[in-house]
């Protein structure tokens, strides 16, 4: 199952306080933040293939899909602090994910039939398939948040950046495929061979992002986070798919033959997306050298979802069918492409030291 995830680049600072301020606390006008992630990544639209078991019900059709493992990243923030109450932020935010798949095989049983989607002529049936996918993702935000007191425990810190963001999606799949053959006298043949396909996207955009921080305190030192954010990205999308193929090609003379080729896909197109920040955990914070020196701990579980990022295309041939007929003509093909169009997300854990000096 591909799980909707996501995770988000958080606003520091200000909402790292962890008790309520007065005008006379004194400013710590600087600070750093480093954050280890931990997190798992989940793409639609990059299964393999379609399994099915027959059964006495009919085929039950399952995904042959790969789901993100766990993967470290890392985050930094550098800000600045300008007043003493209410106060005025702004921070610079560096993101970095590398997220993968795990390697997965899938064989043909007894009662299954396994059937790949990403192109016809990759093989009508499958008796084994193999792939994994490979994410990159940076994120740079440009932040200006403001903090405001709205009772003696609970802070709220609404915020605006300017946000740029790279991402490079990189998908392989392979292939032990089956072909049948008719001939005029309706007698079937079986031929076998290996395809494979590479399929890239890369996205650079930049746009906006507008969100909220809440921090309730419970005390001098523990407190509740939360962050909330959405981001509008305009951007272009450098999609490369290779295939290498076989066709079923008749022979008057003998039986058909399967012949390799390779075909390449190429597109380039802008789009808007948008995307989707959620954290929430706890944090711990205490001050030192009369106030002038504070340093905190955050861990917590993060979300952060990317809509419609996946721009892989399936491709198919008008002509390309299950059952190739000894009369059919390879010469000529009519190609549709159909976008996958799925969301890429990420979840899991957030760990974070921040000190303000």
């Amino acid at each position: 199952m591909i799980y909707k995830i996501a995770f988000s680049v958080l606003f520091v600072g200000s909402l790292f306080a962890s008790e309520v301020m007065t005008c006379s606390e004194p400013s710590s006008p600087a600070l750093f933040t480093a954050d280890f992630l931990f997190w798992g990544a989940g793409i639609d639209g990059s299964d393999l293939a379609v399994s099915g078991k027959v059964g006495n019900v009919g085929i039950q059709r399952d995904l042959v899909g790969m789901d993100g493992k766990m993967e470290p990243g890392v985050r930094a923030a550098l800000g600045y602090r300008f007043g003493s109450f209410d106060e005025w932020e702004f921070s610079g935010v560096w993101t970095y994910y590398h997220g993968r798949s795990g390697t997965v095989t899938d064989t043909t049983g007894a009662g299954t039939i396994m059937r790949q989607s990403w192109f016809t002529a990759l093989g009508p049936e499958v008796l084994h398939a193999k792939g994994h996918w490979n994410l990159n993702l940076n994120v740079a935000d440009l932040k200006l948040a403001k903090t405001y007191a709205i009772s003696t425990k609970i802070k709220a810190s609404p915020y605006v950046a300017a946000r740029g963001a790279f991402s490079g999606f990189s998908l392989m799949g392979s292939y032990a495929s089956q072909w049948v053959a008719e001939n005029a006298a309706h007698v079937q043949s079986f031929f076998q061979g290996n395809t494979s396909f590479t399929a890239k996207s890369n996205y650079l955009a930049g746009g906006l992002l507008a969100g909220t921080g809440l921090l309730w305190s419970f005390d001098q030192n523990w407190g509740l986070l939360g962050d909330f954010g959405v981001s509008l990205l305009y951007g272009q999308f450098k999609v490369k798919e290779r295939f290498h193929v076989l066709d079923l090609i008749p022979d008057a003379a003998s039986d058909p033959v399967l012949a390799p080729s390779n075909l390449t896909y190429l597109d380039d197109f802008s789009r808007v997306r948008a995307t989707l920040d959620l954290l929430l955990g706890l944090q711990w914070k205490s001050a030192f050298r009369s106030e002038k020196v504070k340093i905190s701990f955050f861990a917590g579980y993060e979300l952060y979802q990317w809509f419609g990022l996946n721009q892989l295309f399936t491709v198919a041939r008008s002509n390309d069918s299950y059952a190739i007929n000894a009369e059919l003509s390879a010469a000529h093909y009519n190609f549709s492409v159909d976008n996958q169009n799925g969301d890429i997300g990420l979840q899991g854990l957030t760990a974070r030291f921040n000190i303000e000096f």
